[in-house]
């Protein structure tokens, strides 16, 4: 079957990597969010609607996109692969448990494997996995690697799902030191040995598909401006979806295993299992509080004072303002385990739940629940990132490389489940309020009881990495 291609330049609209760049002072182009940062949220975005759980990252160099899988609780192994063995040790060391992994435990296990190898040549030991990705790997490659890369990615591993990324060639005409086009022109880094036009990257991708038995469609990540597409985007993307349902086997009686392991990590996660509907729905009870005092803070800031109580009921809360919950996570393990919950006999005398919305009704009186946090207690002094290691400074706009070594001031963000908007729960609602009473309630605003005390719960990112680099794009 021939491969099927949807959009060469397709639209991103509700993506980041749909974010326009900014000029600098030197008529460069300089990208916000960051491309690197782009880049990452974009394969991730992916991976999560293939409903990945394992991820080989080939070519993962210092470990920019496993620090990022690692944060996401969706994935259970995820494992990398480079040459060099200088960067996986630095990978190692950026990608191991953090404090904040020990004190806020994941609900499920994740293990990281690092390996050393050529992505020329193939391991039994990673035929296994969901996805692989190798971000802006294959203009590294030399003539020999590349022609042995597709057989080994589409052909050995045969994964169910293959993203690439690489540069487009035609955007460098926005990069004037690059002289795009000239007899002098020169290529984004000097360790690039070509890079293509979307025709050439597609004539490639094409090819590969059709051998290998997969469809492929094409998209692209950072722009200077949502409406400028004529040469395409920064950075040009290509996903592989496998058309038939089994992987291929290697052949039991020939096993190789040419790579290296470097070190194999299992994270700390929470054990304990055998909660019942009922323990469940009282700690969603003992919870409700604090996350409605939360929901206000965002939407009536200016109307907020620690000494007043809470309007009366219904609330509305969608399920994910329940699962961003730590704690929560932890005892369901995941979210469809949460939902049956709400829809259980047990759960009427404290929610109507609409399966449609996914909208919770609260019918109980969240005053009369101790409102008391996470058990493990509090991690002070943790910052979760969930870009993982930051690169670039504005004065080394380093438009392919994802692992740049240029400083600059960045902020951290201290709650990984809304940094930036692409690691956000799937549906964000303005106000948990009735719409009936919304404006009674802006008017004279909503406030707390004189009694409580509102702490921070300690929420976080289970396995968020710890970044202490200073740089970005």
């Amino acid at each position: 079957m021939p491969p099927v291609h949807v959009g060469v330049d397709a639209a991103l609209s509700e993506h980041p990597s749909n974010a326009p760049a900014h000029a600098k002072s030197d008529h460069e182009p300089s990208f916000r969010p960051p491309l690197w940062r782009q880049r990452r949220a974009a394969v991730l975005h992916k991976l999560r609607d293939h409903h990945v759980q394992s991820v080989l990252d080939l070519g993962c160099g210092e470990g920019a996109l496993l620090s990022i899988l690692l944060n996401d609780t969706s994935f259970t192994h995820v494992a990398g692969v480079d040459l060099n063995k200088d960067v996986l040790q630095m990978a190692r060391i950026d990608c191991s448990p953090t404090d904040a992994d020990y004190c806020f435990l994941r609900e499920t296990p994740v293990r990281l494997d690092l390996y050393q190898g050529s992505v020329a040549d193939a391991d039994s030991r990673l035929a296994a996995f969901d996805a692989v990705a190798s971000v802006e790997v294959i203009e590294h490659l030399d003539p020999p690697v590349l022609e042995a890369f597709p057989h080994t990615v589409l052909g050995v591993y045969h994964p169910r799902l293959v993203i690439i990324t690489t540069p487009n060639a035609e955007f460098n005409v926005n990069f004037k030191s690059l002289k795009y086009g000239t007899p002098t022109a020169t290529l984004r880094n000097d360790d690039h040995r070509f890079e293509w036009t979307r025709q050439e990257f597609q004539s490639w991708c094409n090819r590969i598909a059709s051998t290998y038995g997969y469809t492929v469609e094409y998209s692209g990540i950072g722009l200077l401006t949502p409406e400028e597409t004529t040469v395409g985007y920064c950075t040009q993307m290509a996903t592989f979806v496998r058309l038939n349902a089994q992987p291929l086997p290697i052949p039991a009686d020939d096993p190789t295993t040419p790579y290296t392991l470097i070190t194999s990590i299992d994270f700390p996660y929470f054990e304990q299992d055998g909660f019942t509907n009922s323990d469940i729905l009282t700690e969603m009870a003992e919870r409700t509080r604090y996350i409605l005092y939360m929901e206000a803070l965002a939407t009536f800031a200016s109307n907020i004072s620690p000494h007043n109580k809470l309007p009366p009921p219904p609330y509305l809360l969608h399920i994910d303002r329940y699962w961003n919950v730590l704690r929560i996570r932890q005892i369901c393990k995941r979210r469809k385990r949460l939902v049956e919950v709400v829809e259980s006999v047990e759960a009427k005398q404290y929610f109507e739940y609409d399966n449609q919305s996914e909208i919770l009704t609260i019918i109980f009186d969240p005053l009369k629940y101790d409102t008391s946090m996470d058990e493990q207690g509090s991690c002070d002094d943790v910052h979760d990132d969930v870009y993982g290691p930051q690169e670039n400074s504005d004065t080394c706009e380093d438009w392919d490389n994802d692992f740049g070594d240029c400083s600059c001031e960045f902020q951290n963000d201290t709650d990984s489940q809304f940094a930036n908007g692409w690691v956000s729960p799937p549906q964000d609602h303005d106000t948990p309020w009735a719409t009936s009473d919304h404006d009674a309630r802006v008017t004279t605003g909503w406030t707390l009881d004189t009694a409580d005390e509102w702490k921070p719960s300690g929420e976080s990112s289970s396995a968020s990495r710890v970044d202490t680099s200073s740089g970005w794009e």
